[in-house]
């Protein structure tokens, strides 16, 4: 939309906070525009659910790789175990 000087185009979205996304959603719904961002969610979380769940991930990552790699971090450090957690795309903008 030429909206360079938009904050968010300055901003990791790992640092994006409900607010951002909300911007996001809104900017990307004028443009027409459909994207998906990825959170770690617990397992029980099926794909379907995610626009549903009310506690979204503190963060979310821009690509799958991204939000993985965070993963396999938390499964190392023994904060959570494998079957515990898993990745799944959120879709932002006019879904």
């Amino acid at each position: 939309m030429g909206l360079q000087t938009h904050y968010l185009a300055s901003k990791s979205v790992t640092d994006w906070d409900e607010y951002d996304f909300s911007n996001y959603r809104s900017l990307s719904k004028r443009a027409g525009k459909i994207t998906a961002i990825y959170g770690i969610y617990e397992t029980d979380v099926k794909e379907e659910d995610v626009n549903q769940v009310t506690s979204q991930p503190k963060r979310f990552y821009e690509t799958h790789k991204k939000a993985q790699e965070k993963l396999e971090i938390l499964i190392a450090q023994g904060k959570f175990k494998k079957e515990e957690l898993h990745v799944l795309p959120k879709l932002v903008g006019d879904a």
